[in-house]
């Protein structure tokens, strides 16, 4: 394992990460800004 293995495993941890950065996906009051394949039932 090199600098370079290592770098690249850093990247892809940190790209895991920022996808948990925005918690206001796990607010359980807010109401999503649409329902996706939902349309025609919502109705």
């Amino acid at each position: 394992m090199d600098r370079q293995d290592l770098e690249r495993i850093a990247a892809e941890l940190e790209s895991e990460n920022s996808m948990f950065a925005d918690k206001s996906y796990l607010d359980t009051f807010r109401s999503p800004p649409r329902i996706i394949g939902r349309q025609d039932k919502a109705k």
